[in-house]
């Protein structure tokens, strides 16, 4: 997987945005079905780990709003579906129990994906690939 930083003037550009935002809604999307087309033990370490990341710089960035926050519903939300997709990660076996959570997550995503600034989920990225020594 390959991780960048988002140049800045790519984050102020309105159309930029736009079709970040748009891809961001359509790979919730994609996540959801593949979630939903799963078979208990398949192989899914991958899977998880792409959703949880996204739902973790999503999460991220709605903790720094200061109109949001780490306690709204929505990013608790988040995180209990960041938990699933870790637990399912390291056993690299789907675990249909875990599938409502993550799906939650998701929806949950979806939705601070539309009142998100886009120059947070930007800061959320770079810090998060920053942090992660990419």
């Amino acid at each position: 997987m390959c991780h960048k930083r988002v140049n800045k003037n790519v984050a102020k550009n309105p159309v930029a945005r736009a079709v970040a935002r748009k891809a961001l809604e359509e790979s919730i999307l994609d996540h959801k079905i593949k979630l939903y087309m799963s078979n208990k033990g398949d192989a899914c370490a991958a899977e998880c780990i792409g959703i949880g990341t996204a739902l973790s710089v999503l999460a991220f960035a709605a903790e720094m709003d200061k109109n949001i926050g780490r306690d709204h519903a929505l990013v608790r939300v988040m995180r209990g579906a960041i938990s699933a997709c870790y637990q399912m990660s390291q056993t690299d076996s789907y675990d249909p129990m875990n599938t409502v959570a993550i799906d939650k997550g998701l929806d949950a995503a979806f939705e601070l994906n539309k009142k998100l600034k886009p120059e947070l989920i930007t800061r959320a990225w770079n810090t998060l690939i920053t942090a992660a020594g990419a």
